[in-house]
């Protein structure tokens, strides 16, 4: 257009502005959101809890006369297959586990190299933690 010398200058979010020279500047691009860059403390807090989720399913009474350490569960927050037994009666912790693991992973937190095959859970059994009065932790034999 005759007379028109510049427009207007483009905003921005997350990106660089547009430039005018006779006409409307375009909009910046906006930054992405998921994956690590944005989700690192989220993905951090998501793996503390899974590992304190996994220590309580792992507890174990010592004075039980039926079978402890039955529960086979992934001690991997990726699913690697690193299996390990924790104590059957702990449904819940367990079930926390494997919530924790989907939101991990649907958060899209960095990949965690996992060997080829995992491995199968070893025989363990309910023994002493600490001092007298703790209760017992799934161990491997």
């Amino acid at each position: 257009m005759p007379g028109v010398t510049g427009g207007t200058a483009g905003s921005s979010t997350g990106g660089a502005a547009g430039t005018a020279s006779g006409g409307v500047a375009g909009t910046g691009a906006s930054g992405g959101t998921g994956g690590w860059a944005t989700g690192g403390a989220a993905c951090a807090n998501i793996e503390g809890q899974f590992k304190a989720s996994l220590n309580a399913a792992k507890k174990c009474s010592l004075d039980s006369t039926s079978p402890t350490c039955t529960q086979s569960v992934d001690t991997s927050i990726a699913g690697c297959g690193y299996y390990a037994y924790a104590e059957g009666s702990n449904t819940a912790e367990v079930a926390e586990l494997a919530k924790l693991s989907a939101e991990w992973q649907t958060l899209g937190c960095p990949p965690t190299a996992c060997a080829l095959g995992g491995w199968g859970p070893f025989a363990a059994k309910c023994k002493p933690q600490g001092l007298g009065g703790a209760p017992g932790l799934c161990t491997p034999d």
